[in-house]
């Protein structure tokens, strides 16, 4: 290499993608409800799931998962069944989701507690405002652990990363994952990127921060590796950086009409 000529990047390649939003599971779902004419916009997720035996998780745990948790987990799934086997020491996941807001249902029961002496003595109202902790539905409400739970379903021992950064969280995570297979440190990425906008205490405060009228739930997950290493997949598209100038740009416009906008997961929306 001559001195002081940089050296370009390898090319990335998108190989595997993992949809869901509103009511339609699996990326065939959602393009026939884009595609079909009239255009029905969906109602937002009424019912998520995930294998127990897949996901080797137990089934309790999973019951107190919060349902981005679940969409994460499905979406990931759908991926790697358009992929090959992906090397167990050099797959990483980078995981981007919102936090869970029931989560603070806990803490408001531990002040009732606290400070106006409501007990066990007083189990009804207690329970009205959340049932008792157990540790399924602590780990089922940590953002964090999806990158975990995700890495354990598949025993992938890559590096496996949580972002939380508001609207861009997916987008930052893509842009983790693309440094990671450019720096050589790892052969193949997992990105997942999931925002239940439909949570009610989510809407409310998406409505107050950016005026949304509608707000919906979209799941991504995106799996990348590069271009010398992708040749035995069908390779969808090649992905070159992330361009953190064009974080404004609008979202798909038949995208927020259909689903409604889903801010921390919907720029990985888009490219799957």
């Amino acid at each position: 290499r001559e001195p002081g000529k940089t050296r370009r990047p390898p090319a990335i390649c998108l190989c595997g993608v993992g949809l869901r939003a509103g009511m339609d599971r699996g990326g065939e779902a959602v393009l026939r409800r884009l595609t079909n004419s009239p255009i029905k916009p969906s109602m937002p997720t009424r019912e998520i799931g995930a294998d127990p035996n897949q996901m080797r998780i137990p089934p309790k745990d999973l019951m107190q998962a919060d349902p981005q948790q679940l969409a994460i987990l499905d979406v990931v799934d759908e991926a790697l069944e358009q992929v090959g086997e992906l090397p167990k020491d050099r797959t990483g996941i980078f995981v981007a989701m919102e936090c869970a807001s029931d989560s603070a249902r806990w803490l408001i029961r531990e002040r009732l507690t606290s400070r106006f002496g409501a007990s066990a003595d007083d189990p009804d109202i207690l329970n009205r405002v959340a049932p008792s902790l157990e540790a399924p539905a602590v780990l089922g409400a940590m953002a964090n652990m999806m990158a975990n739970r995700v890495a354990n379903s598949r025993d992938f021992r890559g590096q496996g990363i949580a972002v939380s950064a508001g609207a861009a969280s997916g987008i930052a995570a893509l842009d983790a994952a693309i440094g990671a297979l450019h720096a050589g440190t790892l052969d193949a990425a997992i990105v997942a990127a999931a925002d239940f906008s439909s949570e009610p205490v989510r809407a409310h405060a998406l409505s107050m921060i950016e005026a949304f009228d509608k707000v919906g739930d979209q799941a991504a997950a995106l799996i990348l590796k590069r271009a010398a290493d992708s040749k035995s997949d069908h390779v969808i598209a090649t992905v070159a950086r992330v361009r953190w100038q064009a974080a404004n740009i609008p979202p798909l416009a038949i995208l927020e009409r259909v689903y409604g906008p889903a801010p921390a997961a919907r720029r990985n929306f888009e490219i799957g």
